[in-house]
C-alpha cells in the first residue's frame, strides 16, 4: 500500500494528513475549497465568510483613586521613630511587620536602605549582634 502525507496550513491551524493516498486524497478534496478562501465550505456549510468586527476601542476607565496622603517608607520610619517604636533595638523585620499593622507596604530592601540612612544621618544607632544589625533611636 502506497502512503501520503500532505500539510495544510489554515489560518485556524495546520492540518497534518498521513495514510493511504485515498485516504489523503479524500481530505484534500473536502479541505481544498477551504485553502483556496471559500470559508465554510468544509463540512458543508454557508459559503459566505464570516464579516469580521473591527476591534472597539473604549477609553480606559480611570478610577479615582483615594485621597489618602501616601506616606514613603522613610517618612513611615520618621514617624516610628518619633512615636518611640525604637525605644528598644529593632530588626529588620520587626520594622517591616510594625509597618504592615500600619497599612504600608515597603520592601525589605527599602526598609534596610532606609534604616541604614537614618543611622547615618544620626537619627538611629546600629547595633550589630553577630551577623544581625538591629536599630535604636539615638539619645
Amino acid at each position: 500500500m502506497d502512503q501520503a502525507k500532505a500539510i495544510i496550513n489554515l489560518k485556524e491551524g495546520i492540518v497534518q494528513l498521513e495514510g493511504p493516498v485515498e485516504f489523503v486524497r479524500r481530505y484534500l478534496d473536502l479541505y481544498r475549497p477551504v485553502v483556496r478562501g471559500r470559508a465554510g465550505a468544509l463540512q458543508g456549510t454557508a459559503s459566505t465568510p464570516k464579516k469580521e468586527v473591527p476591534a472597539r476601542t473604549v477609553p480606559p476607565v480611570h478610577r479615582k483613586r483615594a485621597q489618602a496622603k501616601r506616606v514613603s517608607c522613610a517618612g513611615a520610619i520618621r514617624t516610628e521613630i518619633e512615636s518611640g517604636f525604637f525605644a528598644e533595638p529593632k530588626s529588620t523585620q520587626e520594622v517591616k511587620q510594625r509597618l504592615v499593622e500600619k497599612g504600608m507596604t515597603c520592601t525589605n530592601n527599602s526598609i534596610r536602605m532606609n534604616l541604614k540612612r537614618l543611622s547615618e544621618s544620626g537619627l538611629l544607632a546600629p547595633l550589630k549582634e553577630g551577623r544581625a544589625i538591629r536599630y535604636r533611636r539615638s539619645s
